[in-house]
């Protein structure tokens, strides 16, 4: 299992994804990159909208 570690901004945007209903979502990928960031990453489903909370997740592996 691996660490993870947040940046600010991604720790000021959880009250945006809770509010938009996205946590939950979010977290699974957390956790999926978690457990093995090699894997192939499921089937995802385009996000709509003019101000889409999730845009995008980054991570790097030390």
């Amino acid at each position: 299992m691996y660490k993870i570690e947040y940046y600010k901004k991604a720790l000021k945007d959880i009250p945006k994804l809770k509010a938009s209903g996205l946590d939950k979502k979010a977290k699974l990928l957390i956790d999926l990159i978690k457990e093995d960031p090699f894997q192939n990453p499921p089937p995802y489903e385009k996000l709509l909208g003019e101000d889409t909370i999730l845009e995008e997740l980054i991570f790097n592996i030390d």
